[in-house]
């Protein structure tokens, strides 16, 4: 199962389609709190601002943004910390 961490989720556990506003997360801060709060609780925060219990083993960023580089960087730092 793979888990998209700059991916905006529905509160059903879809992802927000590309065509929507916001359904890329760019803001780097934004991205990695809410996959500390996965690591830590199973559960990433839906565009609502509910949560959906997700399964992952894989994390998922993409590389056509213009921060993707800076935005890997911070969320291995955040994998590797894990829920510490």
């Amino acid at each position: 199962e793979e888990l998209f961490a700059d991916r905006a989720y529905r509160p059903d556990g879809r992802l927000v389609p590309r065509s929507e506003a916001h359904a890329v997360m760019t803001h780097g801060e934004a991205v990695t709190s809410r996959l500390r709060h996965w690591l830590v609780h199973g559960r990433m925060i839906a565009d609502d601002g509910s949560e959906v219990v997700l399964r992952g083993h894989t994390l998922c960023i993409h590389g056509d943004t213009d921060h993707s580089v800076a935005l890997a960087r911070a969320l291995r730092k955040v994998v590797e910390r894990g829920t510490r």
